[in-house]
Parts: C-alpha cells; sequence; structure tokens
C-alpha cells in the first residue's frame, strides 16, 4: 500500500480545490479559501483514519461491510508480536459468520435487537452450548461498537442491541457444557505408560508448574533462568501478554529433574520436546521388531521440532484410545476411561495448590490477575469444609 498522503489540487477551470480519494474527485471549495484547505486536511485524515477508504453515509453501510471492515481491523489487531494471528481471529470468523449469512444485506442501522435473538436462536438450533452462544453473542455486540468508534455506525444502533442479555443456566434451551474438572491421578497414571517420553515429560511439568499446555511446548534451554534455587521462565508470549503482564513459570528440584534429562546433548536455542526426536525414538523401536526396515517415505515425513497445542492434545487422546481399546479387547469395559485434554491438567495443578498452599498461592502460580478467575481453575476443598462443618455444628 502506498504511503503517499492524497495532494491538495487545483482545478482551474473553477478555481476549486479537490482532493482525489479512491479514483474519486471530492471538490472543497474555492482553492484561494482558507476554509478550503482546512477541508482537505479534514478530510485527508478521517480517510486515514479508515483504512484508506472513503467515508460512508452510516445508512448505506451493511453487515457484510461492517464485518468485512472489522476483519481488517481484526487482522492487525489480534496478532503476536512476531505478525502471527492469535486464536481469537477463530473466534471471531465462526462468531460473525451467521450474522453474515443471515443479515449481510442489511443496513446496520436497520439490525434490532429482535434480529440478534434470532441469530442466537440459530446458534441454539445448531447445539452450541450456553457458554459458547454467549461469548460468540459477545463477539457481535463488540463489532457493533468499534464500528461506532469508527463513525460507520450510530451509537444508539449498538445501544439498542445491547439489551440483549446473555443467557442464563438452566432458563434457556441452549445445551449447558460441562463443567472442566481436573484429571484423576489415576487416569494420568493409566495414559504415562503408553505416550512418548516427552509427552510424558509435558504432563508431569504441567502437574509440577500448572503452566498452560502452549507455555510449555516451546519451551528452549536458553529460555530457562537455572541460577536460583527454583528455575524461572519469563514469558514474553503468552495469552495475556498484550494487556501488559508478565509471566513467569516456576520450576522446582522435581520439574528440574525432568528438565535436565532434555537438556543435554541438543543446541540451547532447541526445543526440548521435539515432536520429530519423539517420531524417530517410534520408528527405532518399531525397527527391533521387524523383519524389514521401515519404508523411507515414512522416515521422511515432514514433523514439526516442536508439539503444538493440537498435536500434544492428540497423544493423549490417542493414549487414551489405545488403553480403551486394550481394556475392551480383553474384557474389561468397566475400566475404561474418558478422554482428557491437557488443559485439563492445569486444573488438576491448580486445585493440589489451593488444597495445600491456599487460593493466593494458586492464583500466583497460574498467573492469575484475579482471585475470582483461579477459582474456576481451582475446586473448592469439600473435605475441609465438611470437617469445619462437623466442628462448628
Amino acid at each position: 500500500m502506498s504511503a503517499k498522503i492524497p495532494k491538495f489540487r487545483h482545478h482551474k477551470p473553477t478555481h476549486q480545490g479537490y482532493v482525489e480519494l479512491n479514483n474519486h474527485r471530492y471538490y472543497l471549495g474555492r482553492y484561494d479559501d482558507p476554509k478550503t484547505k482546512q477541508r482537505y486536511d479534514r478530510t485527508v485524515q478521517e480517510w486515514l483514519a479508515n483504512n484508506r477508504r472513503v467515508p460512508v453515509s452510516p445508512s448505506e453501510i451493511t453487515i457484510a461491510e461492517m464485518c468485512a471492515a472489522f476483519m481488517d481491523h481484526a487482522e492487525i489487531h489480534y496478532r503476536h508480536p512476531d505478525g502471527r494471528p492469535t486464536g481469537q481471529m477463530d473466534v471471531v470468523t465462526y462468531s460473525l459468520k451467521p450474522l453474515k449469512a443471515v443479515y449481510g444485506d442489511l443496513p446496520v442501522i436497520e439490525f434490532t435487537p429482535l434480529q440478534l435473538k434470532a441469530i442466537r436462536a440459530g446458534m441454539i438450533s445448531s447445539g452450541l452450548t450456553r457458554t459458547g452462544i454467549n461469548k460468540r453473542i459477545r463477539v457481535i455486540r463488540h463489532v457493533f461498537k468499534w464500528a461506532v468508534s469508527e463513525g460507520m455506525i450510530p451509537v444508539t444502533t449498538y445501544q439498542a442491541i445491547q439489551c440483549v442479555t446473555g443467557l442464563q443456566a438452566g432458563r434457556s434451551e441452549a445445551v449447558e457444557s460441562e463443567a472442566v474438572r481436573p484429571v484423576p491421578q489415576s487416569h494420568i497414571d493409566l495414559v504415562r505408560p503408553l505416550v512418548s517420553r516427552q509427552v510424558r515429560a509435558l504432563i508431569d511439568l504441567q502437574l509440577l508448574c500448572g503452566a498452560r499446555p502452549a507455555e510449555l511446548l516451546k519451551l528452549r534451554a536458553i529460555d530457562i533462568d537455572t541460577s536460583g534455587k527454583v528455575w524461572m521462565v519469563r514469558l514474553s508470549e503468552h495469552k495475556t501478554s498484550y494487556r501488559g503482564r508478565e509471566r513467569c513459570l516456576h520450576f522446582g528440584p522435581r520439574a528440574q529433574t525432568i528438565l535436565r534429562e532434555f537438556m543435554q546433548d541438543r543446541p540451547i536455542s532447541a526445543c526440548l520436546f521435539s515432536a520429530r526426536e519423539a517420531e524417530q525414538q517410534r520408528y527405532a523401536a518399531c525397527e527391533k521388531h521387524r523383519h524389514q526396515p521401515v519404508p523411507e517415505p515414512m522416515t521422511e515425513r515432514q514433523i514439526r521440532d516442536h508439539y503444538d497445542v493440537a498435536s500434544y492434545r492428540r497423544a493423549i487422546k490417542r493414549a487414551v484410545d489405545k488403553f480403551n481399546a486394550r481394556e475392551i479387547a480383553e474384557g474389561r469395559k468397566d475400566n475404561i476411561i474418558p478422554a482428557w485434554s491437557p488443559n485439563r491438567l492445569r486444573h488438576s495443578f491448580a486445585t493440589n495448590v489451593r488444597r495445600e498452599y491456599g487460593l493466593e498461592a494458586a492464583q500466583v502460580l497460574l498467573g492469575h490477575a484475579h482471585a475470582d478467575v483461579t477459582q474456576i481453575y481451582a475446586e473448592t476443598n469439600t473435605a475441609r469444609a465438611i470437617e469445619v462443618a462437623a466442628q462448628i455444628g
């Protein structure tokens, strides 16, 4: 995109000043009138603020055009420091999809709370959970709020849809999502032998430090400060880094033992938990039991040098499926376990820390700014409540 600013021009036949924006000529008044130059400055500034688009009358802007303009903004706003899009981009895309599909050609100023409820009813019919629906409706309202700030629509349109409150638990037809619970230790113990040593280490580290999966997957030796009794990693990129918050991982003696194993015999700038290395080790183990070598194309598969959140989750799911298949084959259907995701290990850590050391310790180690967020992750100590109730009568 050109960085040039359109010039203030003189139309000699009519002696008017004008500017050309997006291949369209805008006449601003007499060329030698100071107010004409002011109009030029104002027009160009508004054009630049509108991403080099000519401002359109609110009565002419459609839902589809508003959504397209917001997506241009989102591609710049929702991204990591290295330019990669954040997960919020997917949330925005899926949230706006039904809005554009049903009301894309409708002028934004004609959009009413009743129509927002119609969008929400479609989400309910599709089987989305109540919390998921509320999240998407909040995104839609945010887009309208942004459009107001950009001068695209009148504030009354946004104020009207603000009257549509979120769905309440047990008071709508929407499906209720199950609360995320800690993973029972017995289920973890059954899965650990069935995953690679890299995934096993990630599981153990999450239980020991409460990290989010993404905070460990790219960990390198160079990132770890080993100078103290407790090793530390100060993350430059994490879930709330855009808010200017600091996130630090703490590794005690047990976690350090796990990390040392992976810090040996590799460059300090290499990822500790390599998906490629895990596959190579798996192929080597298979080779011992083969009469013929592993096929060449299989060994040359392109595998990343580290796990991502999805591949880490799949590795655990495959282990759960493998355990359940074995139990079913041996006639022990009552022993099968439900699938669980790595993020639930953070809940396990939070619950254990809260029980042993209190809510404040769990809040600090999880990196939460507010204790009410920590309580979502750390289950209350019911046993302690029963004990106290028995004592006080």
